[in-house]
């Protein structure tokens, strides 16, 4: 570890700092001082080579480390003990701040350039994953705006369709509907009359399967011979290919029910 020097003291001048904790003989670096009334009242080399400490102020210091300690107390408290040696001490004071300002100036700087970076990082990666996420929520948004409008073309064409199919069904339906009730006795009564009946019941989630070129009706009849030439009248239509009786039976006070399907030509 390399030390910087920051102070100059010539002899053991230093050590009258201390002379208001000290009361009798002491000795330090070589030296005999002699302390009284908070003085320091004499000064001599001295040949021991005695260890011990002394407690100053609550503070216990080593006999060698005293001279220094008092060269550090005459510094803080601001008293001149370099004589005709100022200049070469406010020299190496100077340097010795210059280099420790330095030296921490450097610490901190980096450890500030290196904060800001990290706070640059973390806000810059904050702020890319917000965007993203945006970016992402936006494109799923788009997507799903696409595909919304797509199904509401497909809605209005299949709607469009349908109705169109409606309207010619229903035209189909009444046209046929006319041709059977022309010749239609009056013993025979219809309650159901139904153009391209449903093939299966209608269920959620399936699709709606109708019987092509038929159509099948349902009433009743009062008079047997009357249903029978009836039934004949509709197979000699150009536009009817067959007539089927599905079902024939008697009904209670009612007369004969029966249901009878016709399959017609495909284009009417």
């Amino acid at each position: 570890m390399k030390l910087q020097p920051y102070a100059l003291s010539l002899g053991p001048l230093a050590i009258e700092q201390i002379a208001e904790w000290i009361d009798g003989e002491i000795i330090f670096s070589g030296f005999l001082g002699a302390f009284s009334e908070k003085s320091l009242i004499r000064l001599s080399p001295s040949d021991s080579n005695e260890a011990g400490s002394q407690t100053i102020n609550g503070i216990e210091i080593s006999s060698s480390g005293l001279l220094g300690f008092a060269s550090i107390l005459s510094d803080i408290k601001g008293v001149d003990i370099n004589g005709n040696t100022e200049g070469l001490a406010k020299g190496l004071s100077n340097s010795f701040y210059n280099q420790r300002f330095f030296t921490l100036g450097v610490q901190y700087g980096l450890f500030l350039c290196f904060a800001l970076l990290l706070m640059n990082f973390l806000g810059w990666s904050f702020y890319t994953d917000k965007v993203n996420t945006f970016q992402d929520s936006q494109a799923l948004n788009q997507e799903q705006i696409i595909k919304t409008k797509q199904l509401e073309k497909l809605v209005v064409s299949k709607q469009e369709k349908l109705e169109t199919l409606q309207r010619m069904g229903n035209t189909r339906s009444s046209w046929y509907f006319d041709q059977v009730a022309q010749r239609i006795p009056s013993s025979i009564l219809l309650d159901r009359f139904e153009y391209h009946p449903l093939l299966n019941q209608v269920r959620p989630n399936k699709p709606i399967l109708l019987e092509e070129s038929k159509i099948l009706i349902e009433g009743t009849a009062r008079n047997e011979q009357d249903f029978l030439l009836w039934t004949r009248a509709l197979e000699d239509r150009l536009w009817v290919k067959g007539v089927f009786i599905d079902d024939y039976g008697n009904a209670p006070k009612s007369g004969i029910r029966f249901t009878i399907t016709l399959e017609i030509e495909a284009d009417g």
